[in-house]
């Protein structure tokens, strides 16, 4: 796992007096967390080409790891972050065909890869995650490429043509003749979603290159030639989904040998490798796996909360107890959140809202002291139908759908009320029937009930996942989720849950879970694998009924799998996730601290009079408003650390 970033062009034409090397060695500095081991750099001035390299050392320890590194004839250098798992395979097959290794590296088997069989075949290929920079001597290009479900970011920032490239946006804010500006589209997705989604970044000018892509720059003075070498909406609608012929026992089986090549691969490592172990069924099935695959103890790691109704630590513990694992937690509370919140802007250099990003983040650090690998359960809910939308709208779409539209449209703008409501009668009502224990009622009836105006299931996507009654509000509008809706995104296979996982891995998965948990993890020089995210999973997940997958609330078929390696007693429970109570946080013990910068100024958000007033509607208990004042706690914070 490594950061990487590079230049192609010249220089000058961005008012850039400094040299290459200068400017290539300024952008990977702020990598350091992403590469502490070692750094390289390489320079051809003549052809307006640097490539930059930070490395964690995980694969070949040796200087035969180090990058930029070239291929055995010369025609390639290759600046590469992330991991290819099945590189022991391509290297035996590779080597037959007459290739040459001098260390041990995956870099290394992927420039033989591309130079036997090309780029696009190489890394369709390959099964990892990763990020990279090519130079093609032969044929004067630079070429950027991205692993299939993006798991590995790259921002490109082009310009006068000149290109610059780097694993964070933190880099091209280090170059002083960077000025960066608001995308104001993307400001507005970030205040609905809590986060940029899309191709799109914060800043005017600067994208991200898309998951399964290919980008081949000839100058910097034209668009470049994109290569999809894995189009996911493409591949699930070209295949023959539900089309699994055994019974459910059969499936269980065949998934159960997936997924033990998948953690076999994911810990192959020159390091020490642990998991993080929340105590839900996807973390469980991975820790159960490794622990089968290891010849000693496994190290485990979670969060708890000091508050009962957010804490699974006793569970995780429970499974890593029954594993023989050797197991740490540590306990959350608002102090050590508040100390992890002043590290966010740095670690997250666009704005980001998920409040699960704080445990994240600390389990990380906890798992760091003692590895530098560890396995994680990210992907489970996309492809098995883990998330609530998809069983609910699998049980419901099909009435909802028969309503007029303007039937529809009615109990949305109702829904929306409910969702900004202070109403004491209704959450006293709510109380009183037993939804008072939801986190927030009147959010979540109101989010349900807005959905109802939705036109399609993308847009319907797209109500669900936005935060709060000001973020919901906005629907109507067209958005970068537009690009969704695309029909070569739909087949008539496809059912009502089968198009929520396909917006979610289009969408939510890329552009929320793993900037959440690559960055995190990154911020400790953490690498962190995903076997749910081996592309071979999720051919078989979208081969099996999609009744097996949100049957019983969600991955059915995952708990016949897990249910061989574990009692059902320690793991069948509702869905918790990494939730944090920062409503109540806001109203004490972080409200001090969290007034002043809440309330500084105005923002994208609103005049400062309209904040202050969310601010003092929430301090009164009447209106939870704290989806709200988070993304404009974080907004802020992100503003102040980078002055933009």
């Amino acid at each position: 796992m490594c950061g990487i970033a590079g230049i192609f062009g010249r220089l000058e034409r961005i008012k850039i007096s400094n040299s290459y090397e200068s400017i290539v060695k300024c952008m990977i500095d702020p990598l350091y967390p992403r590469g502490p081991d070692a750094f390289g750099v390489w320079v051809d001035e003549e052809h307006g080409v640097a490539l930059g390299h930070r490395r964690l050392s995980i694969l070949d320890l040796s200087a035969d790891g180090s990058q930029p590194m070239h291929s055995e004839s010369g025609r390639y250098v290759i600046s590469y972050n992330g991991e290819i798992y099945n590189y022991v395979e391509l290297r035996e097959e590779l080597a037959v065909l007459g290739h040459k290794f001098k260390g041990g590296s995956d870099t290394e088997v992927l420039l033989a890869g591309i130079s036997e069989w090309g780029i696009a075949s190489c890394v369709s290929r390959a099964n990892g995650m990763f990020a990279f920079a090519l130079w093609d001597r032969q044929e004067g290009q630079m070429i950027l490429c991205r692993d299939r479900f993006g798991k590995k970011p790259l921002y490109v920032y082009q310009r006068n043509g000149t290109i610059l490239f780097a694993s964070e946006l933190k880099s091209l804010m280090a170059i002083p003749e960077f000025q960066p500006s608001i995308d104001s589209l993307s400001a507005e997705a970030y205040f609905r979603f809590s986060f940029v989604p899309g191709d799109q970044s914060i800043f005017e000018g600067v994208k991200r290159l898309t998951p399964g892509s290919i980008q081949v720059f000839s100058d910097g003075t034209s668009e470049p030639k994109e290569i999809k070498y894995w189009n996911f909406s493409k591949h699930v609608n070209d295949s023959d989904i539900g089309g699994f012929s055994g019974d459910k026992e059969e499936a269980a089986k065949e998934l159960l040998g997936i997924l033990k090549s998948a953690v076999h691969m994911r810990c192959r490592s020159d390091v020490a490798v642990g998991s993080l172990l929340s105590g839900g069924i996807d973390s469980s099935i991975v820790t159960a796996l490794m622990a089968q695959d290891s010849s000693s103890p496994i190290n485990t790691y979670t969060i708890g909360f000091e508050e009962d109704q957010y804490d699974e630590s006793q569970y995780a513990r429970a499974i890593s107890d029954y594993l023989g694992c050797q197991h740490t937690d540590v306990t959350l509370g608002y102090t050590d959140a508040q100390r992890v919140l002043e590290k966010l802007p740095m670690a997250y250099d666009e704005p980001f809202a998920d409040v699960s990003q704080i445990p994240t983040m600390l389990v990380s650090e906890l798992a760091r002291k003692d590895v530098t690998v560890c396995l994680s359960g990210d992907g489970g809910d996309e492809a098995f139908g883990g998330y609530n939308r998809h069983h609910l709208v699998a049980k419901h779409w099909g009435w909802i759908s028969t309503l007029p539209l303007w039937l529809r449209s009615m109990i949305g703008n109702l829904g929306l009320a409910a969702a900004r409501s202070d109403s004491g009668a209704v959450v006293s009502l709510l109380g009183r029937i037993g939804a008072g224990k939801i986190r927030t009622p009147l959010e979540k009836i109101g989010k349900s009930l807005c959905a109802f105006s939705s036109q399609d299931l993308a847009q319907m996507h797209e109500i669900l996942l936005a935060k709060g009654g000001e973020g919901m509000q906005g629907h109507q509008r067209d958005m970068l989720y537009q690009r969704l809706r695309h029909p070569e995104n739909y087949s008539p296979q496809l059912g009502p849950a089968r198009i929520m996982m396909l917006m979610d891995t289009l969408s939510y998965l890329p552009d929320n879970v793993l900037v959440k948990t690559d960055r995190a993890s990154m911020a400790y020089s953490l690498e962190l694998r995903s076997p749910l995210l081996d592309y071979r999973v999720f051919d078989f997940a979208w081969s099996l009924p999609e009744t097996w997958l949100v049957n019983g609330g969600g991955k059915d078929i995952l708990k016949q799998v897990l249910n061989n390696m574990l009692p059902s007693t320690l793991y069948e429970r509702p869905k918790m996730g990494f939730a944090l109570p920062i409503s109540a946080w806001l109203r004490g013990n972080m409200k001090a601290w969290a007034e002043d910068i809440i309330c500084s100024a105005g923002n994208e958000f609103g005049t400062d009079k309209d904040i202050t007033r969310y601010w003092r509607e929430h301090l009164s208990g009447k209106v939870d408003h704290g989806h709200y004042l988070w993304r404009v706690l974080m907004w802020n914070l992100w503003q102040d650390k980078w002055k933009i």
